[in-house]
C-alpha cells in the first residue's frame, strides 16, 4: 500500500497524467497535507473522482487543484474543509465538462487569492456558492457559457449567494455591460441573463 500518512505537499503529484481515466484515493492519508495545488492539474481523461476520503482540514494552497479536468462531468467536494486555504486561485480553470458545481460548503475566510476560479468552465450553468466569502473577494464567473452541443447559453443560476458577482472581462453586474439579473429573495437564487 501507498502510505502518504506523513505527505504535507502533494502540489502536482498526479499534474499531467492526461491518460488517466480513473483512480482510486480512498486510502490516501491526507492528514497532514497542506498543499494540494495543482494535484490533478492536466489530468484531461478523468472522467470521475472520489475525495470523499480526503481530510483537507490543514489545507491551505488548492489552486489549479483540478485544472484542465476537462472530462470530469461532476465533482462532489461537499466533505472538503476549506477552512485554513489561502490560495485557491484557477481551481476548477477549463473544467469545461462540469455543468453544475456545489460549493456551499467551503468556508473561504481566510482566502487572499481566488482568481480565475471557474474561468474556462464553459459548460457551467449552476453554482452554489460557498458559505463565506472574505470581503475584497468574488466569485466570477465564466463569460462564455456554451451547452453540450457548443450553442451559448444565456442563463446562469447562482444559489445562495449575498455576494457582489462579477463576469469576468465585464467588471460588475449591471445594465450598463449589458447583462441583466433578477434576485429572488425568498430562495436566496440569482439568474444571470447574459446580454449584448
Amino acid at each position: 500500500s501507498f502510505d502518504t500518512s506523513n505527505v504535507t505537499d502533494m502540489c502536482g503529484m498526479f499534474g499531467v497524467c492526461m491518460s488517466l481515466s480513473s483512480l482510486d484515493l480512498s486510502g490516501f492519508d491526507t492528514t497532514k497535507v497542506t498543499t494540494a495545488d495543482s494535484m490533478f492539474s492536466g489530468c484531461r481523461s478523468l472522467t470521475s473522482l472520489d475525495l470523499s476520503s480526503f481530510n483537507t482540514s490543514q489545507f491551505t494552497d488548492i489552486g489549479s487543484m483540478f485544472y484542465g479536468c476537462s472530462g470530469l462531468t461532476s465533482l462532489d467536494l461537499s466533505s472538503f474543509d476549506t477552512s485554513n486555504v489561502t490560495a485557491m486561485s484557477s481551481m476548477f480553470y477549463n473544467c469545461s465538462g462540469i455543468s453544475s458545481l456545489d460549493l456551499s460548503s467551503f468556508d473561504l475566510t481566510k482566502v487572499e487569492r481566488m482568481w480565475g476560479v471557474l474561468l474556462g468552465c464553459t459548460s457551467l450553468i449552476e453554482v452554489n456558492c460557498p458559505k463565506i466569502i472574505p470581503d475584497g473577494c468574488s466569485i466570477e464567473l465564466p463569460h462564455i457559457l456554451l451547452d453540450e452541443e457548443g450553442n451559448e447559453v444565456t442563463a446562469i443560476t447562482v444559489a445562495n449567494c449575498n455576494q457582489t458577482l462579477t463576469m469576468e472581462n465585464s467588471g460588475f453586474l449591471g445594465e450598463d455591460d449589458g447583462i441583466s439579473y433578477t434576485y429572488e429573495e425568498t430562495e436566496n437564487v440569482i439568474t444571470l441573463t447574459g446580454g449584448g
